[in-house]
């Protein structure tokens, strides 16, 4: 029991904690300061207000929840209760991740879809749960409204086979869905949402490295800034702040009037994590003295915005010709290799036939001098080995003309000028031939 009772007492404090603290900064405090009833830019001690906001913020909590426990299901078990909750969270997914990778998404868009799923939501299981203690008739749940039975809570246009978490999901968020981008696709966006989608979508685009800090252009005191701090968050508190950041950057507040983009920076932040994000901005707003840009300055910054444009598109251009010209370059570069490999392989050809060519032509001339010096040699020679040599030297010089005139043709073919004629040749006659000239050799 002790045990229950504790757990059950510490999940109580973090939720109501928790609670207190959200409607606080998120709803509260940005109420207040739209009505003025807080205004940061006077005196006086405002940390007093943020606590009474919490405490009474908690009150009301813990009404709610004893409200619900009333009039709800008192059996029904926490997990029950746990997706019930679960399933209302869902509803902000839609606007959630339509506002964060969406540019078509509009302020219209997200609110029907929040409005048409809660409503959904709010049919398909709150309502339906409080049968079990007399919240709505069995004939509601067994035939639906005024007997429409396809608006039947836990069967929704006549779906069935789904528990009722998993079906209240579905439709819920199928409502949701559409009207987010059903109206958003029939609205059109201001030109403040068209800034904050960007800013949203393009966020690791446009911020900042580390702890830098956009361009800031304006004016504020360490003065002003501290005294804002201490109405907040009390002096002492403020004074060690403050202290701790100076060391942490090596600069002594005291010696320092103006407040530079860093320090406003982080005294939002601070500011941030006491009244929310958005009411440390209208806080800081009203000590910071922004400057005004001017007419000129709008049209000179458009001007170098328009011309630094204009040199980025050059630029492009310039880098695609260079990309073509590297292109061309690597294929000139791969046909004059080819070319050369192919010029190589020519000259060692020619090489080779110049080779084959001189072995062909000294047979012939070999066989014309060996014949030549036996008839020099040999005077005396009869006249029928006489002719026989004769007749074996003009053979080998027909040869030999034959084998130039075969020269002579292929440079003609080479050319593409040469004529193509077919004879007939005696294989026998020419094997002959060749074996009485190379017989004086042997």
């Amino acid at each position: 029991f002790i045990g229950g009772l504790s757990a059950a007492t510490g999940m109580v404090i973090v939720d109501t904690v928790a609670l207190s603290t959200m409607v606080s900064n998120d709803l509260a405090m940005p109420l207040l300061l739209k009505f003025r009833v807080v205004r940061p830019g006077q005196r006086g001690d405002y940390g007093g207000v943020l606590l009474s906001v919490r405490r009474v913020t908690i009150v009301v909590i813990m009404v709610l929840g004893y409200i619900y426990f009333r009039v709800t299901d008192t059996t029904a078990s926490l997990v029950s209760i746990g997706l019930i909750s679960f399933a209302a969270v869902a509803q902000f997914a839609p606007a959630f991740l339509g506002g964060i990778y969406w540019k078509g998404g509009t302020r219209l868009g997200a609110l029907a879809g929040l409005v048409g799923g809660f409503v959904v939501w709010a049919y398909t299981l709150p309502l339906a749960a409080t049968h079990s203690i007399g919240g709505v008739p069995d004939s509601f749940l067994a035939s639906g409204p005024w007997g429409i039975a396809w608006l039947r809570p836990y069967n929704l246009f006549n779906l069935t086979g789904m528990d009722p978490v998993s079906h209240s999901l579905f439709w819920s968020l199928f409502v949701n869905i559409g009207a987010y981008v059903g109206v958003s696709l029939l609205s059109r966006p201001s030109a403040l949402e068209q800034s904050q989608a960007s800013r949203f979508i393009n966020a690791f685009t446009y911020a900042p490295e580390g702890d830098a800090v956009f361009l800031w252009r304006g004016t504020a005191t360490v003065d002003d800034l501290r005294a804002m701090l201490e109405r907040f968050l009390g002096a002492s508190r403020t004074a060690r702040l403050l202290t701790d950041y100076g060391r942490s950057r090596g600069v002594d507040w005291s010696a320092t009037h103006l407040a530079d983009a860093e320090l406003v920076q982080h005294a939002e932040r601070l500011l941030a994590g006491v009244m929310g994000t958005a009411s440390a901005r209208v806080a800081i707003a009203s000590v910071v003295e922004e400057e005004s840009l001017t007419i000129d300055e709008v049209l000179r910054m458009l001007d170098e915005t328009s011309q630094v444009r204009a040199y980025s598109r050059q630029l492009e251009q310039r880098t695609r010709q260079l990309e073509q010209k590297s292109r061309e370059l690597e294929a000139a570069t791969a046909e004059l290799r080819a070319a050369n490999e192919r010029l190589q392989e020519l000259d060692r050809m020619k090489d080779d036939f110049i080779s084959t060519v001189t072995h062909e032509l000294r047979t012939p001339l070999t066989s014309i001098r060996a014949f030549s010096e036996i008839l020099h040699d040999n005077p005396d020679l009869d006249v029928k080995r006489r002719v026989h040599f004769l007749d074996i030297i003009l053979k080998e010089s027909e040869r030999l003309t034959r084998l130039i005139n075969q020269v002579l043709d292929l440079a003609k073919l080479e050319a593409g000028a040469a004529e193509w004629n077919t004879t007939e040749v005696d294989l026998r006659v020419l094997v002959d031939e060749s074996i009485v000239a190379a017989s004086p050799m042997a």
